[in-house]
């Protein structure tokens, strides 16, 4: 599949290669951390900027390429690589959707067929804050956004909230801002679903 699909070289190293004589480090996330997965899943981002390093350490990359679906993760990577003077460019990937606006993910596979149509209520909890944004306050915007989510009992929220682009604050005002980012986490059936979007300023809004 990979000569198919004209890979040159496959890097493919044990888990025991890639962390060997490893000592894990706390790095400074710069507060990316304190909200949405980080309260969720304590520890998590630490545990991925120490893989991440593990990955540019043996590889070298000139670019990386990280997906907007895991927005959290992609800032606090960009922050890290920024702090720390990583040589590699970090890259944001557009996140990929299927026809009815699901995030594409692995943790799809795991949904059954009315799971699966339970699940489109993220992307269109999104859809509903991203035409109410910078048109209304904050909490107007968030709340048609979570009234579609709670119109199914089966999706259990973790979280629905817009924050700030670059440090992930949860808004309390649109003030000096032309975009946010409303981010959102839930349980359905046997996975957790994560989804965002960005909210856009337009010229009507002002």
């Amino acid at each position: 599949m990979l000569e198919e699909a004209g890979c040159d070289a496959l890097f493919a190293p044990v888990k025991e290669t890639l962390f060997e004589g490893f000592v894990p480090s706390m790095y400074d996330l710069g507060g990316l951390d304190a909200h949405w997965e980080g309260p969720s899943r304590p520890g998590h981002f630490q545990g991925v900027v120490n893989v991440v390093e593990r990955l540019f350490f043996h590889v070298r990359p000139d670019s990386a390429f990280f997906g907007e679906k895991d927005r959290q993760q992609l800032a606090i990577i960009r922050s890290v690589a920024h702090r720390y003077l990583w040589p590699e460019e970090v890259v944001a990937c557009p996140t990929v959707r299927s026809p009815d606006g699901l995030a594409l993910s692995s943790r799809n596979l795991r949904l059954s067929a009315d799971e699966r149509v339970q699940a489109t209520l993220l992307h269109k909890a999104l859809v509903v804050a991203n035409s109410m944004a910078f048109r209304t306050s904050v909490r107007e915007t968030a709340e048609p956004a979570l009234a579609v989510v709670a119109s199914e009992p089966a999706v259990t929220l973790d979280y629905f909230g817009i924050a700030h682009p670059d440090t992930l604050e949860p808004l309390t005002g649109w003030e000096g801002l032309d975009q946010a980012v409303a981010l959102v986490a839930a349980q359905v059936g046997p996975v957790r679903l994560i989804d965002n979007m960005t909210l856009l300023r337009h010229p009507r809004s002002v």
